[in-house]
């Protein structure tokens, strides 16, 4: 009974995981260069901005290392 019910959740969870929320978005490439995405949800009262850059030592041109470590 007890490995029935362990299984069984174990199965729900895997379940709700499963399915994946649609997220709706707007995406810009300004001018400059910069590539914006915006996700707009008014049931939150928050505002969050992210900023990410392509810079690191996957970025890097092999034949200039370590360029990303020393700034």
């Amino acid at each position: 009974m007890k490995k029935s019910l362990i299984a069984l959740s174990s199965l729900l969870m895997i379940g709700g995981t499963a399915q994946a929320q649609k997220v709706s978005f707007e995406e810009y490439d300004l001018p400059n260069g910069m590539h914006v995405i915006l996700h707009n949800d008014p049931s939150a009262p928050v505002v969050i901005t992210s900023v990410m850059y392509h810079v690191g030592s996957k970025d890097e041109n092999p034949e200039r290392t370590g360029f990303a470590h020393f700034f």
